[in-house]
């Protein structure tokens, strides 16, 4: 989707990591719930009963218009930790359309060690806006 990529894939310069969600690190991932209004939370649950599940479910939650984009989001409850995911987990690699050369280079040297199980894909703008191109790379573009 294009859109995707102008909102966060740097105006279709950046590039996006593709993970197999069976790592243990998505056990934790909530479908986000897009809603015409906002969600309310009953402070006296958190407070009394310790249940900030509620919570939770607000950072899962986005306006209906953003509802295009299928959200998934893990949510920690230990702030400033770092979560990392095992290497067998990262399953693609695709390249934005105007991602430049040197950028390229970058991503591809970082992901050498994985690109044995990793599917290398370039995004290409088509004729309909609303729809990205995908082609797969062989390993002589990736050098």
């Amino acid at each position: 989707n294009l859109l995707m990529w102008s909102h966060y894939g740097g105006r279709y310069k950046g590039f996006c990591l593709e993970f197999a969600t069976t790592d243990p690190a998505f056990e934790k991932a909530r479908k986000v719930r897009y809603s015409e209004s906002l969600p309310t939370v009953k402070v006296s649950a958190m407070l009394v009963d310790k249940d900030f599940d509620p919570v939770a479910g607000l950072f899962a939650t986005k306006a209906e218009p953003w509802s295009y984009e299928k959200e998934w989001r893990t949510i920690h409850a230990q702030a400033g930790t770092a979560y990392g995911y095992s290497a067998s987990s990262l399953t693609g690699v695709f390249l934005g359309p105007d991602m430049d050369d040197q950028a390229t280079e970058i991503v591809c040297l970082g992901c050498h060690r994985f690109s044995g199980h990793i599917a290398w894909q370039h995004v290409s703008r088509r004729e309909r806006w609303e729809r990205a191109g995908v082609s797969r790379m062989s390993s002589s573009e990736r050098r």
